[in-house]
């Protein structure tokens, strides 16, 4: 926990190569119903130009995720989930995020349609996800794309290096729909 860079009192969790890890669990799952997984997350200077997850499920080859965004090598962001069926879906946003900035990622299903948002303004969507997604066998992991934790540094590093505070993942709630929401200014306080 670092308190010299937080978004909120109390610190925030300072990843500088390093990852939780999570056993499976079936609370992972979240099939084909709602969920959201929000943070506020900041970039350090040492993750620009290198490709990272924040949160998945992934296996050690990376694949096999339900969800995940990623901090592409040109600082954009992808979405991407697979579906229990087979195939996947993916977006990518046309904005960049930049190192040492504090943003708040929300990426939420509601219905058939997944929508990233950033600071409360959507940034990626995609429609017609219809279908269970994938009940990942992985470690859930905060700071990696779950167990693949590709070198940091490369095309495919994936270990997130910066701050992460008041993560939250929820299931069966899309706690934001629509094109734009203010996001919170204390932790989690979003109830619905």
């Amino acid at each position: 926990i670092d308190t010299s860079h937080s978004k909120f009192s109390g610190g925030a969790m300072n990843f500088t190569g390093g990852y939780f890890w999570y056993n499976d669990s079936p609370d992972w799952d979240v099939g084909s119903g709602d969920w959201t997984v929000e943070a506020w997350q900041m970039y350090s200077s040492a993750s620009v130009g290198s490709r990272v997850s924040s949160f998945a499920q992934a296996a050690s080859n990376g694949a096999d995720y339900p969800w995940a965004w990623i901090k592409q090598t040109n600082d954009v962001i992808t979405i991407a989930g697979n579906y229990a069926a087979g195939g996947q879906w993916v977006n990518t946003s046309s904005n960049m995020v930049v190192a040492n900035t504090w943003y708040h990622f929300a990426l939420v299903r509601s219905g058939t349609t997944v929508t990233l948002y950033v600071n409360g303004v959507q940034w990626a969507q995609v429609t017609g996800v219809t279908g269970a997604l994938i009940n990942s066998a992985y470690k859930l992991s905060i700071g990696s794309a779950g167990e693949y934790v590709a070198s940091y540094g490369g095309t495919y590093g994936t270990i997130m290096m910066g701050w992460i505070d008041s993560l939250r993942i929820t299931r069966g709630v899309a706690r934001y729909t629509g094109t734009a929401f203010t996001p919170d200014t204390m932790p989690n306080c979003n109830s619905a």
